[in-house]
Formats: structure tokens, sequence, C-alpha cells
């Protein structure tokens, strides 16, 4: 029994839970979530999910090791359990970056 409440003293001091490595911060790129500690955002890493890319890839060969793999699984965990509002603020910031870029380009054109 002693050590069945060791064992457990000690997950709980080491536990390290979604919540930990998922931030959401109204003062940090417009609340999105983020990858604690990172400028990251959860619908980043969902993309190049999307994009194919397996999570081994997205650490090694996108953020070159600067992320661990708990991260980017927290973060798929995450856009995984929040998917409808996650998707509906991917497109409207790809609407937003379209519409921007339409206003661009006709002022180009126009000059």
């Amino acid at each position: 029994m002693r050590a069945a409440a060791a064992l457990y003293t000690a997950w709980m001091t080491a536990l390290i839970g979604i919540a930990d490595l998922i931030t959401i911060d109204p003062e940090q790129r417009e609340g999105s979530p983020l990858i604690t500690g990172t400028g990251v955002s959860v619908g980043r890493i969902a993309t190049l999910a999307a994009e194919g890319l397996s999570a081994e890839e997205i650490v090694r060969d996108v953020f070159d090791n600067h992320l661990s793999h708990a991260q980017v699984y927290a973060a798929l965990a995450f856009y995984h359990a929040n998917r409808p509002a996650i998707d509906a603020e991917l497109l409207a910031r790809e609407s937003d970056h379209d519409q921007l870029w339409l206003e661009h380009s006709s002022k180009r054109h126009a000059s």
C-alpha cells in the first residue's frame, strides 16, 4: 500500500497536463490558443498536421526541435477537442488575409 501511495505522490508532483502546455491569453495573439511559452498557435500545428506532416516532422523539420513532442501532441489534442472553434478561427484569419491581399493588390495595380 505504501508503494502505491508513493507512486501516486510521485505522479502528482511530476504530472503535466494539457492545460499546462496550452495557454489562452486575450493579450497574446488575439486570444488564440498557444503552446505555452511560445508564439506557436494550436491552429498552426493543426494546419501542419492537416497538410500531412507527422508530429515528428513538425518537431524536427518545421520547428528544428524547439518544440517537444508533448507540446505538439497537446496542441493536436486541444485542436481535436475544440475543432469547430479553431476551424472557425482559422477560416476567419484566412478570409482576413485574403481581403488584405486583395486590397494591397488593387492599390498596387492602381498606381
